[in-house]
């Protein structure tokens, strides 16, 4: 799976993406493959479906509520 740059942080020295479950954050530890340009590979973690947060806030918590807006 292929998301922005934007979508992947790190804590602790992992690697994680922070995704949208039907209205609750969900934090995912993800193995990174390599950049392509501004996206960057996920080899595992996520799957095609999986709605990912860019920019996410360090704040955010895992069973944080929240509204998807759409851009």
């Amino acid at each position: 799976v292929v998301v922005p740059q934007s979508a992947v942080s790190q804590r602790e020295g992992k690697d994680y993406v922070v995704l949208f479950v039907d209205n609750v954050v969900e934090r995912r530890a993800v193995a990174l493959g390599g950049e392509r340009g501004k996206d960057i590979l996920v080899t595992s973690g996520i799957t095609g479906g999986d709605i990912v947060i860019l920019n996410a806030p360090s704040s955010l918590q895992d069973g944080d509520q929240v509204k998807q807006v759409n851009q």
